[in-house]
């Protein structure tokens, strides 16, 4: 995009998805009200496209590690990547194995709702719905989440 002033509609229009994807990622924390059928949603096998994803394992440590490390706030400007998220689960390690486990998970991910993906490149972003589940599970398996 080309910096004239022939583009500074796109900028505006850039400039307000980020500012609202920033508001709308701003957790409002009700810790009477826990989503508990769409925590039984991601629980259960889901089938899209002819194509079977397992449940996610929600007292699992590396399914909570995986949880804590996507809702971080540095991801809500210009979200994560395959690569992002597996320096920080896998400390670094760029082993092909950790690379297709990356891979699958997302894709589960994105079979469950929880991310979506960025038309055109190789990001994602939490969806609304999957900000409230991760943030309820988080809320309620680790305590410390609100001092991070």
């Amino acid at each position: 995009m080309g910096k004239s002033i022939a583009n500074l509609y796109r900028y505006i229009e850039i400039s307000k998805s980020i500012t609202n994807r920033y508001m709308e990622a701003l957790p409002e924390i009700d810790s009477s009200v826990v989503p508990l059928k769409d925590i039984q949603e991601i629980s259960k096998r889901k089938t899209v496209n002819a194509r079977k994803y397992s449940g996610f394992n929600i007292l699992n440590e590396n399914t909570l590690e995986l949880f804590q490390v996507i809702a971080k706030g540095e991801f809500l400007i210009n979200g994560f990547n395959n690569k992002t998220i597996r320096n920080k689960i896998f400390n670094d390690s760029e082993t092909q194995a950790n690379i297709n486990r990356m891979t699958r998970l997302l894709a589960k991910l994105r079979a469950h709702k929880i991310i979506k993906k960025v038309p055109h490149k190789n990001n994602y972003y939490l969806t609304n719905n999957g900000r409230k589940i991760i943030t309820s599970i988080l809320l309620y398996t680790r305590k410390e989440l609100l001092n991070v």
